[in-house]
């Protein structure tokens, strides 16, 4: 870092003006950029964590693991985490889910 003298700060303060300047028009672009973004439909395209699918569906993690597991609840990844769409969810809610006779 270079010496800072008393001489020298306006040449300092208009510099940290234009930077603060270019700042303000790149955020106001990108604020343009994504104002102008389609969105997402409200409601059933919402994601769920795997808590709280578990909370929706009423299941314990154990019974949700092995639905995922067999495929029976659709769901996607993202990077590491799981995730539910709750439009599924509502419409896998509906199948009525059969037990096997020695579980009941």
């Amino acid at each position: 870092m270079s010496n800072y003298t008393l001489e020298g700060m306006p040449a300092m303060v208009g510099l940290m003006l234009e930077k603060l300047e270019r700042i303000e028009k790149e955020m106001s672009d990108l604020k343009a950029k994504y104002e102008s973004a389609p969105t997402l439909p409200d409601g059933d395209d919402e994601l769920m964590n795997f808590q709280e699918a578990c909370t929706f569906l009423k299941v314990k993690a154990n019974t949700l693991h092995r639905w995922k597991r067999d495929m029976t609840i659709p769901f996607q990844k993202i990077g590491t985490k799981v995730y539910f769409k709750k439009s599924d969810i509502v419409n896998y809610n509906k199948i009525e889910i059969k037990k096997p006779r020695g579980f009941r």
